[in-house]
């Protein structure tokens, strides 16, 4: 204990940030001196799961004296007393303590307001992480001018009109997460941050209106599944890098599919090919992973291989969880290899894998075509599983294929 004890007060507090909150403040017991260095941690996790939490968290939060609070995570996913004015009293104490991120788990208060309307001019809330049916009544007088995080997540009930109008009064967000929000009879959806970097949208509901843009985008998570929607509007998003896009139905999917048309890493899942038109060029994929877990067909794939000439990573997969079968169509007919070879398989593509089960002739088919005509392979890794006695012999061709090949590794799983 002497030795602990020779240790700097900011040590000691660097220390506490190690246990959890309600251990770091029983330290205050052990001498005159560690009866206030609890006051002083900067990181706070409340963790409440007996009714005598809302006691704890009043005696103690008020006591503590750090000029800033780094970060506060709120868990209130069991039974407890809390009420939406004990969230609003905790809030305002930790907005006058500068707080920058703030993080509340709540499952227990459906549709109910637990934010006060101060933690909307919080000037120093870098990020803000909501998790639960929490009702968001943004007021009028709103400005966040440090908010560089927003994430709305486990059904967060929040308006199109409030919603709109917390993001443009976030001049410098970056990273926004929507998973699975909105409210009984919410029908639009608007996005609209010229500053946002990386995007998370994972809605469940049909909509009659969604409008996005996001210029400076360069990370997509799109993953709708609704089943319709009426109105579409999706802007150019030039300084995209990534994208995953994951949807059931879309009613303006060449809008989506230009829209993110200067990735460089593309993941689809499911394929879009009964509404996705021709003639859209991927000129900076590089990275292409897609998911034949749905109804699938090989010149989706040659089409999609047509439109990326830099191609080098080839991934196609199934997804656990989608039943070991595939609803292939034209599976009885033979595939037929295109007219012209996709430029990146003869100049571009090294890289080619084909995961959760090979089997169907088409897929062998194509598999057999990559290998043939690509001239910089490297490496080929194929997880298959034969449905057919007949395709063994595909699969002997495959790997006669691969050997006649000087240059590419074939690895079967």
């Amino acid at each position: 204990m002497d030795r602990i004890n020779g240790l700097s007060d900011d040590v000691l507090v660097k220390i506490l940030t190690f246990l959890p909150t309600k251990v770091a403040i029983s330290t205050c017991v052990l001498s005159k001196r560690w009866k206030f260095l609890w006051m002083w941690l900067q990181t706070l996790e409340y963790m409440c799961r007996e009714p005598e939490s809302k006691e704890f968290i009043d005696k103690n939060l008020p006591l503590h004296r750090a000029l800033v609070i780094e970060r506060v995570y709120i868990d209130v996913s069991s039974d407890s007393n809390i009420e939406p004015k004990d969230y609003q009293r905790w809030i305002r104490i930790l907005v006058s303590r500068h707080i920058r991120v703030l993080i509340i788990y709540h499952y227990l208060i459906h549709g109910r307001n637990i934010l006060p309307s101060s933690l909307y001019t919080c000037n120093s809330l870098v990020s803000l992480i909501l998790k639960g049916p929490i009702l968001l009544n943004v007021p009028r007088r709103v400005c966040l001018p440090s908010l560089k995080t927003l994430g709305l997540e486990g059904g967060t009930d929040v308006t199109n009109r409030f919603l709109k109008r917390l993001l443009s009064n976030c001049p410098v967000l970056e990273n926004l997460v929507v998973d699975r929000f909105g409210c009984d009879g919410m029908r639009k959806l608007t996005v609209i941050v010229p500053s946002l970097q990386r995007l998370t949208l994972f809605l469940t509901n049909d909509l009659d209106e969604f409008v996005l843009n996001t210029p400076a985008l360069k990370q997509l998570r799109f993953r709708f599944h609704f089943s319709n929607c009426h109105f579409s509007m999706i802007e150019k998003m030039p300084e995209l890098r990534k994208a995953l896009v994951e949807i059931k139905r879309f009613s303006n999917i060449d809008s989506l599919i230009a829209s993110i048309s200067s990735a460089e890493h593309l993941f689809i899942c499911p394929p879009l090919e009964a509404v996705y038109g021709d003639g859209f060029v991927f000129n900076k994929l590089k990275h292409l992973k897609i998911c034949i877990c749905e109804a699938y067909s090989s010149n989706f794939l040659v089409r999609l291989l047509k439109g990326s000439p830099k191609l080098q990573v080839l991934e196609a997969f199934k997804m656990l969880g989608h039943g070991h079968g595939f609803d292939f169509k034209d599976d009885k007919n033979d595939w037929n290899p295109p007219t012209t070879v996709p430029e990146c398989i003869l100049s571009s593509l090294e890289i080619f894998k084909w995961s959760r089960y090979l089997g169907r002739s088409q897929e062998i088919d194509l598999a057999i075509y990559i290998l043939k005509k690509g001239r910089h392979l490297k490496a080929v890794t194929i997880d298959y599983q034969p449905f057919y006695m007949e395709t063994l012999d595909m699969l002997k061709e495959l790997a006669l294929c691969a050997r006649a090949s000087t240059t590419c590794e074939l690895v079967f799983t």
